[in-house]
């Protein structure tokens, strides 16, 4: 566009407008000829541009102004106004100045932005000749390099002093550059610090018009040792990739038309991968590819894992290489990449393991569900109870306990199964011992006890597993059977005693034993031997008087039953007692069928026996009648001399009663106090034969 033109009156009407000031409006020259500024302008009378029109026509100066002026159908622009006063009024000269404002307005923005990236602390700018000299530099080079302002306006500060000599080729690289292209860069190198150390720098250079050439360096140094670190660090990773036993992958998910996580591409694997899987190198493969229908979990898992962010930490089978792998997934970069990191280890074998483990403890529990026995668990070194079911027996104990010793084993006990559990330890062998426990009640019992080393797959000793079973019965029997051995012993030496007594009564001095004689001894051998039958039929514990009476008229009952008589109170005698009156019965009975009663046709043998006396002062008395029918005075019969030598070692002598003439033979003890009794305090020490009349 021209320049615009506009001529005023001096009332500022406007008496015309060329077509280029017309342009700025859009209107026609009738639709403003005539008319005052104001009104075609509202408000400009008021503005810096009316107050400049009324103080040139006033002072009869030239006036100009630089404002924006908004077009009613070209936006708005900026106008350089030129305003001088004339004859007619007051003329008016316009110029489009919107470019150059706007160029002005960059080059202040730049020079804006200049000035920021002077004033930035990490951002060095020098200016320098092509000799190397520093011509200016701002306040972050200067830092950058550790020179002060002073040094750089001495010409101290030159780049033969920056650049170190294994960086000179460098230099003159960008000289060769600056002479084809005028600038050079970006690009690294280093400088040298003013305390001799060596720092990192990003380069850019550009020659300028006037000769000399601009230097922009950034301090990298710091991004240069992480550089290093990050190498350093990525090398590690390397080799522990490399040489790790875990397996390590990363993988691409891949989504199915129907937009559903269903694939994967293996993008990175360490050895360790095949190692763990026995599969082939899968680098570039999807899974379906590989493994044709593999666990759809592992797709879904990934995916999640991309969707959300979140780690993961699972065990997941592989049916298809029939293996347990615990894994721990985590997402690289974002979830658009679609990529996580797989860490983990084949643990088949654990698995397998655990299920026999769990088989075992079933088994272990079924056992102790089914067994009468009490079953226990152990520490390897026997300081802690794990476990033990005491059936009802000893008490359970479900937590492990440190000391179960005092609450399972009584004191004067704990010596032997401390020694015995030591020496299992020492040998790992079975520790096999029978001892006594406290009972859930209290009392004391016994146990078997015996328990066997359980190790792991690497034969470390895990824990002692053991059984022990209730052998209280069997203990105190053999206690019983032990105290009647002992009881026995003393029986057999005190019958054999009697048996030596009876024998030397029976053969006394005499050189030659007849038949007679040893008839006689066998008889009351016989007699001492029933009585051993009676008292064995009681357990030792006593035997009634009928009884030692019939067993030894039975075997005269056979033929002659009527004239055999036996009648008597239930009387109970000591086993020390039924002794000696088996043998006096046998004696009396015995001459009665030989020499008295019942050797005669007509005979008659009456047997009886009474308790009679105070109950302080008894007296049981035996009648055997009659003996014979003219006895003679001071005379001794067989009988009586069957009778008096039964008395025990140091008893007194006994005496002996006889009357002349018929009459009972009564036996009578030679202590008349207490009734005869299996549970008396003592046996009578010995009995006497005596003739009563009546």
């Amino acid at each position: 566009m021209g320049e615009a033109f506009g001529l005023m009156d001096h009332d500022l009407r406007i008496i015309t407008q060329n077509e280029a000031a017309l342009a700025l409006d859009g209107r026609s020259l009738e639709d403003i000829q005539g008319r005052t500024h104001w009104e075609v302008y509202p408000g400009s009378e008021e503005s810096e541009l009316g107050r400049l029109y009324k103080y040139a026509l006033d002072e009869q100066v030239p006036v100009s102004l630089e404002h924006r002026y908004k077009c009613p159908h070209d936006g708005t622009k900026w106008l350089e106004m030129r305003a001088f006063p004339v004859p007619e009024g007051l003329a008016v000269f316009w110029r489009d100045i919107s470019e150059r404002k706007e160029a002005e307005a960059a080059l202040r923005q730049s020079e804006s932005r200049l000035r920021k990236v002077l004033d930035i602390e990490t951002v060095g700018v020098v200016y320098f000749d092509l000799i190397g000299g520093a011509l200016d530099a701002n306040e972050a080079y200067l830092s950058m390099i550790g020179y002060s302002r002073a040094e750089l306006e001495k010409g101290e500060v030159r780049y033969e002093h920056l650049t170190p000599p294994d960086w000179r080729w460098r230099d003159e690289q960008t000289i060769a550059e600056f002479g084809a292209s005028g600038k050079a860069g970006p690009f690294e190198k280093q400088y040298f610090h003013r305390d001799g150390s060596r720092i990192w720098v990003l380069c850019s250079d550009k020659m300028l018009d006037d000769g000399t050439a601009v230097e922009i360096i950034i301090d990298v140094t710091e991004r240069k040792r992480a550089e290093a670190a990050l190498l350093e660090s990525e090398q590690r990773y390397k080799t522990l990739f490399e040489s790790m036993d875990e397996a390590d992958a990363v993988v691409e998910v891949l989504r199915d038309d129907a937009g559903n996580w269903a694939d994967f591409l293996f993008i990175e694997v360490n050895p360790a991968f095949m190692k763990h899987t026995s599969m082939p190198y899968p680098v570039g493969k999807r899974a379906t590819e590989l493994l044709g229908t593999p666990n759809p979990r592992w797709a879904e898992t990934y995916g999640r894992v991309v969707d959300t962010g979140e780690a993961v930490r699972l065990e997941e089978e592989e049916p298809v290489l029939d293996r347990v792998f615990d894994l721990n997934i985590f997402r690289i970069g974002d979830a658009s990449d679609r990529r996580v990191a797989v860490l983990f280890n084949d643990v088949t074998e654990r698995k397998r393991g655990e299920a026999a483990l769990r088989e075992s403890e079933a088994r272990y529990r079924a056992l102790v569900g089914s067994t009468s026995d009490i079953i226990y668990r152990m520490s390897p070194d026997w300081t802690e109870m794990r476990e033990l079911g005491g059936r009802g027996f000893i008490t359970d104990t479900h937590e492990p306990r440190r000391d179960w010793m005092k609450g399972y084993i009584p004191p004067e006990d704990q010596p032997t199964v401390e020694a015995a559990i030591r020496e299992a330890i020492i040998t790992e062998t079975p520790f096999d011992l029978e001892h006594r426990v406290w009972k859930v009640d209290g009392s004391i019992g016994w146990v078997r006890s015996r328990a066997v080393p359980r190790r792991d797959e690497n034969g470390r000793l895990r824990e002692w597993f053991g059984a022990a079973s209730d052998v209280t019965s069997r203990r105190r029997a053999e206690e019983r059977q032990n105290m009647l051995m002992g009881e026995l012993d003393h029986r057999v030496k005190n019958t054999l005693a009697v048996v030596q007594s009876i024998t030397r009564q029976s053969l006394g001095r005499r050189q030659a034993v007849g038949p007679e004689t040893a008839e006689r001894l066998v008889g009351r051998i016989n007699a001492l031997a029933q009585s051993h039958a009676l008292l064995a039929r009681s357990r030792w514990e006593g035997a009634g008087v009928a009884d030692l009476v019939e067993n030894t008229v039975a075997p005269y009952r056979s033929e002659r039953s009527d004239r055999i008589t036996v009648a008597g109170p239930d009387l109970q005698v000591t086993p020390k007692a039924a002794q000696t009156l088996t043998l006096a019965f046998h004696e009396l009975v015995t001459n009665a069928g030989k020499y008295g009663a019942l050797s005669r046709e007509n005979g008659r043998l009456t047997i009886g026996w009474n308790i009679s006396g105070e109950a302080d002062d008894r007296r049981q008395g035996f009648r055997i009648a009659p003996y014979r029918a003219n006895p003679e005075r001071g005379a001794r019969g067989r009988g009586e001399n069957g009778v008096r030598p039964l008395r025990p070692a140091g008893a007194p002598r006994p005496a002996v009663e006889q009357s002349p003439g018929p009459g009972p033979w009564t036996l009578v003890p030679a202590q008349q106090r207490r009734h005869i009794s299996a549970r008396g305090p003592r046996d009578p020490p010995w009995h006497t034969c005596s003739r009563r009349r009546g």
